[in-house]
């Protein structure tokens, strides 16, 4: 993040990353985060200090003219997009020309060793303890592991990212795989 970039965080929840990008780079022009759930966008607002500005929108069709913003980014949530195709291409959309895009997301250790010990955790141990310690009684623990093995792996959310014309598509794993970062840039023109 560069001084006077706009950054756009899409599915922002309570607003972690977003305020972390304004610690990052704080003369950063506009901090601007969407999340379509108003009790998770109540509790951005809430925690805000920053000046961000929060808006209660779906990140499939995004209320914001062409061209707004320097950088969008989105921690966990795309996969949860209904399409996530056209959630890529309202990102796209929505970049100034060399723009920025950054996505963070689970995904499927390729290690086979790394992978059954991490599906053994998230699909058995860790919806259990959610549901003694958190008293969680949602369904939510038990469907994040679920959502994660039928995403798409790495080598497909590159190509999609490409197909929805970004370039510069990198995927970086991170904690053996277990999360892997995806950066990519709008062209110039």
């Amino acid at each position: 993040v560069q001084p006077g970039d706009r950054i756009l965080d899409i599915a922002c929840g309570t607003g972690d990353l977003l305020r972390a990008f304004h610690r990052w780079a704080p003369r950063a022009e506009r901090f601007v985060g969407v999340d379509f759930a108003h009790e998770m966008l109540q509790r951005a607002v809430d925690r805000s200090r920053n000046g961000e500005a929060w808006c209660e929108a779906d990140g499939l069709r995004l209320p914001f003219a062409d061209a707004s913003f320097d950088v969008t980014s989105c921690a966990f949530g795309v996969r949860n997009f209904q399409d996530f195709d056209r959630g890529l291409a309202e990102m796209h959309r929505v970049l100034r020309p060399r723009g920025r895009v950054a996505i963070l997301e689970f995904t499927r250790p390729p290690n086979r060793a790394v992978r059954a010990l991490h599906e053994f955790y998230s699909g058995r141990i860790m919806p259990w303890a959610a549901t003694l310690v958190a008293r969680d009684r949602s369904g939510a623990y038990r469907y994040l592991p679920r959502s994660v093995v039928s995403f798409f792996d790495a080598d497909e959310v590159r190509m999609r990212l490409r197909r929805a014309g970004f370039e510069h598509v990198r995927a970086t794993p991170l904690t053996f795989g277990v999360v892997t970062i995806y950066t990519a840039s709008k062209t110039a023109t």
